[in-house]
């Protein structure tokens, strides 16, 4: 069940930094749809970061609290 916690940030992350990836390597797009690749990525990273920040607490004391309780 814990890979669960995992599964959505990590393939936000991934999609976000092929989105990256894609903007900054593609030469033959205008340079709108790179901007918007980027754009779209960084937001999908920062997606990923909030999604990281809420779902696991920052303090170790904490994580062990909640396991002991499920």
């Amino acid at each position: 069940m814990r890979i669960l916690r995992y599964t959505a940030p990590s393939l936000s992350a991934l999609f976000s930094f092929y989105c990256v990836i894609w903007g900054l390597i593609t030469p033959s797009l205008s340079t709108l749809y790179r901007i918007d690749s980027i754009f779209l990525g960084g937001l999908l990273l920062l997606l990923a970061f909030v999604h990281f920040r809420f779902t696991f607490p920052l303090k170790q004391g904490e994580v062990v609290l909640l396991e002991r309780n499920e």
